[in-house]
């Protein structure tokens, strides 16, 4: 089973370097930019992920994983992947690929059908879905 830690954080970044701007984490992640700021705080802080000016645009910061934040987030993968097989045991695979295609689906169909709050980073995609239950 491949994890987001092992093929790099691209699904969450929108990069293959494993860095993105906050704007960009916050529409990858669909947590508001005023939210995110708090997050950003909190792992930086935990010494998780680092926070530094943008060599393009010194005006902006760039977020990147640290070998850390890179750990903990396989541990996490590891947890999310045994409670989802643990809720779904009673689902072969196939059911399981279908249940996923069609929550994505409704997911997809309310997000675009749901007007969006000003600065809403809008609709957010296969959210808290692991690799194993895809």
């Amino acid at each position: 089973m491949s994890t987001r830690a092992d093929t790099g954080t691209a699904d969450i970044t929108g990069t293959r370097d494993d860095r993105a701007t906050p704007a960009r984490l916050s529409r990858r992640t669909g947590i508001y930019r005023s939210d995110l700021v708090a997050v950003i705080n909190e792992l930086a802080g935990r010494g998780l992920i680092e926070r530094a000016p943008d060599p393009a645009d010194r005006r902006r910061n760039v977020i990147t994983i640290t070998p850390d934040g890179r750990r903990h987030l396989r541990q996490l993968d590891k947890l999310i992947a045994t409670i989802q097989d643990d809720l779904l045991a009673p689902l072969t695979q196939p059911e399981r690929d279908q249940l996923v295609r069609l929550l994505a689906r409704l997911l997809d169909h309310h997000a675009r059908a749901a007007p969006q709050p000003t600065g809403d980073p809008g609709p957010r995609h296969s959210a808290g879905l692991s690799e194993s239950s895809r």
